[in-house]
């Protein structure tokens, strides 16, 4: 009886870190859509997918408006004294952060992926030359763009077309849509090379030093009065 249960709780146990691996490895899409002037984004795992905005309305409940009313009629509190900067923040952490934050941004460039994008952009101005001057200026900036992102980013671009709406008869043929992915385990892996190279630069290490010398500096300072007496 005990050895069947051991082998039900291992298969169990060996199913559970199969699928969380599974789901470390399926890539993660988020859809972006834009039609006219509404945005959606939608969540995608494994064939499931999740709308993020817009959010559902949710009908208020009676209770909450009740404590709204509560909050409302009690006196605002006073405002907190504002406090300064901790003294670990220097120009030489403030440096290395900024550093670190631009090695961590390519390296999450380098791992999304960028996929089925494609654009409808009408173009239109007072009269048909500003129509025609708009265009081109529209045109030079949309491709530009495009070829920068090539090259920081894994980009695949469907359709791009920009229209010139001469009579604006075509701004409701404004969209845009892509989806933009990568494997949790890879995202997870930069995460952990940011906090590593945190610790590296020393600038928690500094953080937490800081603290220790502050709890250290009353007994070197009696220390040194006791001296002095005796």
């Amino acid at each position: 009886m005990l050895h069947a249960m051991l082998t039900i709780l291992l298969w169990t146990a060996g199913i559970v870190l199969a699928l969380l691996l599974l789901l470390l490895i399926l890539p993660v899409w988020l859809h972006i859509s834009l039609k006219y002037d509404q945005w959606e984004l939608r969540l995608q795992v494994a064939g499931f997918s999740v709308r993020l905005y817009p959010a559902r309305e949710k009908k208020p409940k009676k209770a909450k408006q009740a404590k709204q009313k509560v909050k409302k009629k009690q006196a605002p509190a006073a405002p907190k004294p504002k406090k300064g900067l901790p003294e670990w923040v220097t120009p030489s952490t403030v440096i290395k952060l900024v550093q670190l934050a631009g090695g961590l941004m390519r390296r999450v460039l380098r791992v999304l992926k960028v996929r089925g994008v494609r654009l409808v952009l009408p173009v239109n101005g007072q009269d048909a030359a500003e129509t025609a001057l708009c265009y081109g200026r529209t045109n030079a900036a949309v491709y530009s763009g495009l070829a920068l992102l090539q090259n920081a980013v894994n980009l695949s671009v469907e359709s791009v077309e920009i229209v010139p709406d001469f009579g604006a008869d075509h701004k409701f043929r404004r969209s845009f849509y892509c989806k933009v992915g990568s494997c949790p385990i890879i995202m997870i892996s930069v995460g952990v090379w940011a906090i590593y190279t945190l610790f590296k630069s020393g600038v928690l290490g500094r953080r937490q030093g800081g603290k220790k010398n502050e709890r250290q500096s009353p007994a070197g300072t009696n220390g040194c009065s006791a001296a002095a007496h005796s």
